[in-house]
């Protein structure tokens, strides 16, 4: 039998049923996007923190490794300051009678 649209009822159901899968596709596909969207960003943030972490530590790694560099450093100076080849150095260097404020401070660290 044909209905007011000239249609069948065999093509009615057929466009009925084609329009409910198209209709069902769509529905799924845009669950897909929105939930691959989420994850996106969830998994995006995780990451920025993850590197944020990795570098975190780097950091914290390299200025242990600058604050042992520097007392390694000060300890190498104070070596130097007590050795008497040093001291002796310092004395030819400047004389008693042309030291300046510093100069004085370098001979009594040398000395002591």
């Amino acid at each position: 039998m044909n209905n007011e649209n000239g249609m069948t009822d065999d093509d009615s159901r057929m466009a009925l049923r084609s329009r409910f899968r198209i209709g069902i596709f769509v529905l799924i596909a845009l669950i897909l996007l929105i939930g691959g969207y989420g994850y996106y960003h969830v998994e995006a943030e995780r990451i920025r923190q993850e590197k944020y972490q990795d570098i975190a530590a780097i950091g914290e790694l390299k200025a242990g490794q600058i604050q042992y560099w520097r007392q390694q450093r000060l300890a190498d100076a104070r070596r130097a300051a007590r050795s008497p080849f040093f001291s002796a150095s310092a004395e030819r260097m400047a004389p008693i009678t042309r030291r300046s404020g510093p100069e004085r401070r370098l001979a009594a660290a040398v000395a002591a």
